[in-house]
């Protein structure tokens, strides 16, 4: 029996980046909750971070990059951290 991982590129991270950063923009969301643990991430949540609550859950075992880390109180406030 063999397992085999593989993990590719599939441009998922821009279109999360995009979506995140849209619907923050126009107001249409109140907060966010982020699943993944890409520092590719880093730039666009910290800016959504600074207009509304942002909640990041680590789908891994691996500790969060340090990319991602932020404070519960900066910008907007009420940002939370977990993993799974």
């Amino acid at each position: 029996m063999a397992s085999v991982a593989r993990q590719e590129e599939k441009g998922s991270d821009v279109n999360v980046a995009s979506h995140l950063l849209v619907d923050t923009v126009t107001g249409t969301i109140d907060a966010a909750v982020v699943i993944n643990n890409d520092s590719d991430l880093a730039y666009p949540i910290a800016c959504a971070r600074e207009r509304l609550p942002v909640g990041l859950v680590n789908p891994t075992k691996v500790y969060r990059p340090g990319k991602l880390a932020g404070l519960p109180h900066e910008g907007a406030g009420n940002h939370w951290w977990y993993q799974l």
